[in-house]
């Protein structure tokens, strides 16, 4: 029996939250001779509509569905409180969005890919298919090129794993839960960077579920090109705040690797020295998905 707890956060979600719950009772549970039970494990962050009322409903309807509530403390500290609460027991912890619906074989594929690395902190993530609200299909993200991979350079500066698709390992969950970030930008990037600095990051570069784009999203994706630039000027100004921030904390929390202990203090050095900072150009490992973005993050950088 392997088994997976799916942590779920909620926020004001009563318009599309049985969709996606059901999308996750209904995940295929047989991986080869072994079967897969699946317990979902939901943290509301203060609702104010009826979403307390629909997972009372499920709770009584379906004995692997519980929920806590909770006051409002954003997207980010909900998920690691959840994790906080999540089962130790389990072989794997899921995360998941109040407003997606998920292929059916979204955890099973997830599972398939994790078992070769049990004996090491493991993450699975994937692309997803951008939906409108009436689930038709805008685009598929690509978020990466078959030229490129996870690495934890690229986690230091950007995360590609977006957290609805994100499964990990019993290994990693208990190197994460261990310390709880004050400064983490968001739950996924934090287990991204842990993933990539000390295990194995696999990125699906298949679609296995459907992400709802809607006015009340908390984390979008923007898929027109005006929206897009300026989402990234707007992303620009805040990650020259919070990431070195993320970074400090990540490098005070754990032990790191020499080689990428400096790839991360590269990434913290003062704004006044100059000298250091034109390092960055000679880390070829600290890197964005695409050229033209690396070399705009570095000369940005330079010049924080």
């Amino acid at each position: 029996m392997i088994k997976v707890q799916i942590l779920m956060s909620t926020y004001n979600g009563e318009a599309y939250l049985r969709e996606q719950m059901d999308s996750i009772l209904a995940q295929k549970t047989i991986l080869g001779k072994e079967k897969i039970a699946i317990s979902l494990l939901i943290r509301d962050d203060g609702s104010k509509d009826n979403t307390i009322k629909i997972l009372e409903e499920y709770k009584k309807r379906f004995s692997q569905i519980s929920y806590i509530k909770g006051e409002n403390i954003g997207a980010c500290k909900s998920f690691f409180k959840l994790m906080q609460k999540a089962e130790k027991e389990m072989d794997y912890i899921a995360f998941s969005d109040q407003d997606d619906v998920w292929k059916e074989n979204k955890i099973k594929r997830a599972i398939s890919g994790l078992k070769k690395y049990d004996t090491i902190p493991a993450m699975y993530a994937s692309d997803l298919e951008i939906v409108n609200y009436n689930l038709e299909l805008i685009k598929v993200s690509n978020n990466t090129s078959k030229h490129f991979y996870p690495s934890f350079g690229n986690a230091l500066i950007e995360n590609i794993c977006t957290g609805c698709t994100i499964v990990i390992n019993k290994k990693l969950y208990e190197m994460v839960v261990k310390t709880v970030p004050r400064y983490a930008y968001m739950h996924d990037w934090w287990l991204y960077m842990t993933a990539s600095c000390f295990g194995k990051v696999l990125y699906d570069k298949k679609a296995w579920i459907k992400y709802r784009q809607h006015k009340e999203n908390t984390v979008g994706s923007a898929v027109k090109y005006w929206k897009l630039m300026e989402k990234r000027i707007r992303n620009f100004h805040l990650l020259q705040k919070y990431v070195p921030l993320q970074i400090k904390e990540f490098i005070e929390i754990f032990e790191l690797p020499e080689d990428k202990r400096k790839l991360a203090e590269q990434m913290i050095i003062s704004d006044k020295d100059f000298k250091k900072k034109l390092k960055i150009f000679k880390y070829r490992e600290i890197k964005r998905r695409k050229v033209m973005d690396t070399l705009l993050y570095k000369f940005g950088y330079f010049f924080w």
